[in-house]
């Protein structure tokens, strides 16, 4: 998943810096692939133990509705600012929290909010951008994808 997890955050990365916006092919597409390998783990039980190492976290249901929790935070954050935060965003966490999980989940989204106000900051105080101007926000979240794992030991 790991793999998969860092596909889905390139792709969407570029795509949300060139056209301002997330292609709701590419996540279908992912959500597709990541249900059937969810759903191989819960039907195949040890039999395919190169499955349920794949994952980062433990799939039972529980763990998975957890893990959905990040995306549905984000929900909430882009209908109380009036899609601020785009739903494309919010599908690429939801998403993400069905690959990694509840734990790294919400340290990429915390990490990546961080993230996305210092670079803010550091433009207005630059001039380079007004207190208006919108970012991409899924290479912010690409970047703290990369630390948290590599924090996690994940990539190790």
């Amino acid at each position: 998943m790991l793999i998969l997890s860092l596909s889905l955050l390139i792709i969407c990365s570029f795509t949300d810096i060139r056209e301002r916006g997330i292609n709701l092919k590419i996540i279908a597409a992912f959500s597709v692939t990541v249900v059937i390998l969810l759903a191989g783990v819960f039907v195949s039980g040890d039999r395919f133990e190169i499955l349920k190492r794949s994952l980062m976290y433990e799939p039972d249901l529980i763990n998975i509705i957890y893990g959905l929790i990040p995306g549905l935070f984000l929900f909430v954050i882009c209908r109380i600012t009036k899609e601020a935060v785009g739903m494309g965003d919010v599908y690429v966490v939801l998403l993400l929290g069905l690959m990694t999980g509840f734990e790294k989940t919400f340290a990429v989204l915390f990490l990546s909010m961080v993230m996305t106000a210092l670079f803010g900051l550091a433009c207005i105080a630059l001039g380079s951008r007004k207190k208006k101007d919108s970012l991409p926000y899924i290479p912010f979240v690409l970047g703290a994808f990369v630390c948290v794992m590599i924090l996690s030991r994940g990539v190790m």
